[in-house]
């Protein structure tokens, strides 16, 4: 747990602003009736703009993105029938 005392105050609107951010990127939207609710893919981006920092995610989560990754290439394969759809999938 976070002491919030000990914080400063900038680190304190860091981290308000960093939940504030993910908790927008996660509002749904939809565009003609689409849905378009990806934009959480660009908390990432925001993040490193910010902190200047790219931090190497561990061989366990590595791991894990490649065998999910693998599961897409066989349901692409395997389900050729959704082909037609090839886009909305990825």
């Amino acid at each position: 747990m976070i002491n919030i005392s000990i914080l400063s105050l900038k680190k304190i609107f860091s981290i308000f602003f960093y939940i504030t951010s993910f908790i927008i990127f996660l509002y749904p939207f939809s565009i003609s009736g689409l849905s378009a609710n990806y934009s959480f893919i660009f908390f990432p981006f925001l993040f490193v703009l910010l902190s200047g920092k790219i931090k190497r995610p561990s061989e366990n989560i590595i791991k894990i993105v490649l065998f999910f990754f693998l599961i897409l290439l066989v349901s692409v394969f395997y389900q050729y029938e959704l082909f037609k759809y090839i886009d909305r999938r990825l």
